[in-house]
């Protein structure tokens, strides 16, 4: 969803353009359609009907998506956007907004159970199409609703949302956006940073449609598993819009083996739409700047507008090139369909107009001579294996955690890390000065064991900590001096495999009888987890 929809959903019918010549669809592209698992990563229904209830159920006098279109279409998976403004950032009206949008899919499932099934597995997608249904999993557009909070993460997991758009139209407390030239982050926020790591170990894939390129790039480097751009196009064919992709930044979504789901809006894969759409809000913005956003004024003067400079909608062939490039640049398997219905309004390119023409762009894919199992993978294919592999990663972390992360003798913690003893405590290192903790020492136990002329597999132990959390505790009971500051311990076993290991803040506070420091036992319990689990993935 574009910040300003161009005044749009309930002026549609405003629309002064001569359509193009119906396509001729064949049975094999219908085919096509109907018998392959059709993803499109954004589609604003739960906003649509938030705002403008409509039974989409049933077939209804507007939007692009209602059941029957998309039952024509071959539409199997479409992410419902729980889409959240961005003016409501630092409130928690957006949480709660939020909430309220996951009701609204609920509700649609739970007024035709025999339609719609809401879907928060690659396994529930596939069972789902098997059984005749169309599967409804979710996505949040915009990071707000976390507020800084990873209990919200988790829970907003639990409800079924299974991606998360870092940031909207404004840079919030996760992410700079591409529309904010403040960019107050430079990237990521550093609960940003902790989030990437959060979403990646609880299964939640991370959309960088709408961050800044520099949030992209900082995401590329963090996550351990392919991200998606739920929604978005290319820069190449809009010259200075930095919502789209640039080249670098689609080669780099391909080496970290990620997915771009190409929107349809006109003026995201149009330059010329997109210099009109420029130009008209400035004009529309003056009006309502001096009669108001929804004055009588603003109205007219975006009729009349339209009449005398009318939309130069793209058409099929326009977002075919988008696919095309991303082929050309990074190959088949990384590019596939967010088409953003519901969310841009009336600027949808002829022949894509809503969730029943999908047939038209299987047969344009054809017509350029895709073969039948590449155009499959960008209907859906891609995405699900993107998905399946963030699923994957997360199975094998908490499975990896349940054995490992559990206390052992007196309270020790540890986790497999990825990396060598002396990668695992650089980057603990890195992560524990950013966050504004002072090193102590680092003490490599191997390397002195050594000298001594004896043998230790390879072991080093960083010493470090904070003053005002540290003082807080001793405070309460002196002898937790014993064990502070904090340590962690890297060391590799017989086999070559790496662990880092560190003492549970909730076991020091019971081994010093410590009863009136919970809140800040359980942010230490939190520090440590996020730093550790960051150094190790």
């Amino acid at each position: 969803m574009t910040p300003k929809l161009l005044a749009v959903s309930l002026m549609a019918v405003l629309s002064y353009h001569v359509s193009a010549e119906p396509l001729v669809v064949s049975e094999k592209a219908k085919e096509l359609a109907q018998k392959n698992i059709i993803v499109d990563s954004h589609i604003d229904v739960p906003f649509r009907v938030n705002n403008r209830w409509e039974d989409v159920t049933k077939a209804t006098e507007t939007g692009d998506f209602d059941y029957p279109r998309a039952k024509i279409g071959g539409l199997n998976a479409p992410f419902m956007s729980i889409y959240v403004p961005a003016s409501l950032d630092n409130s928690s009206e957006s949480t709660k907004l939020a909430h309220q949008l996951i009701d609204s899919v609920e509700a649609i499932v739970g007024r035709a159970p025999h339609k719609f099934a809401v879907a928060a597995s690659v396994a529930e997608v596939e069972k789902q199409f098997a059984q005749g249904l169309i599967s409804l999993p979710m996505g949040m557009e915009n990071g707000s609703p976390i507020q800084g909070d990873m209990k919200n993460l988790e829970d907003f997991y639990a409800r079924g949302v299974r991606y998360i758009t870092l940031a909207h139209s404004q840079s919030n407390h996760i992410s700079d956006s591409s529309y904010d030239l403040r960019r107050q982050w430079k990237g990521l926020s550093p609960f940003g940073k902790e989030l990437v790591v959060e979403m990646n170990k609880i299964g939640m894939m991370i959309d960088i449609s709408h961050v800044s390129d520099k949030a992209f790039y900082q995401v590329i480097e963090l996550s351990k598993v392919p991200v998606i751009a739920s929604h978005s196009s290319l820069r190449k064919f809009t010259p200075g819009f930095e919502r789209n992709m640039d080249d670098d930044m689609i080669k780099a979504l391909g080496k970290n083996g990620g997915v771009v789901q190409i929107n349809f809006g006109s003026s995201f894969v149009s330059e010329g739409a997109n210099a009109w759409r420029n130009q008209f809000n400035v004009a529309i913005g003056k009006v309502e700047e001096q009669y108001g956003e929804d004055s009588a004024e603003a109205v007219a003067f975006e009729e009349k507008y339209k009449k005398e400079s009318p939309y130069p909608f793209a058409t099929l062939d326009t977002v075919l090139d988008h696919i095309d490039h991303v082929v050309k640049l990074i190959g088949i398997d990384h590019v596939g369909i967010g088409s953003d219905y519901d969310g841009v309004g009336d600027s949808l390119p002829e022949n894509l107009k809503d969730v029943s023409t999908y047939p038209n762009l299987v047969q344009g894919l054809l017509n350029r001579g895709y073969k039948e199992e590449h155009i499959i993978k960008i209907l859906g294919g891609n995405f699900l294996r993107v998905w399946r592999e963030v699923e994957q990663f997360a199975n094998k972390s908490k499975t990896t955690n349940e054995r490992l992360e559990q206390f052992m003798g007196n309270g020790v913690i540890t986790k497999e890390s990825q990396y060598s003893v002396a990668e695992t405590i650089e980057r603990l290192e890195k992560i524990v000065t950013e966050k504004g903790f002072k090193v102590i020492a680092n003490v490599n136990h191997s390397g002195a064991a050594k000298n001594a002329g004896l043998e230790l597999n390879d072991t080093s132990l960083l010493i470090f900590g904070n003053p005002q959390g540290g003082t807080l505790l001793m405070q309460s009971q002196a002898t937790v001096g014993l064990d502070l500051p904090l340590k962690a311990l890297a060391h590799a076993d017989e086999n070559g495999k790496v662990f880092l290991s560190y003492n549970a803040p909730s076991y020091l506070s019971e081994r010093h009888d410590i009863n009136d420091r919970d809140e800040l036992v359980a942010k230490m319990t939190q520090a440590l987890d996020n730093f550790t689990t960051a150094a190790c993935n």
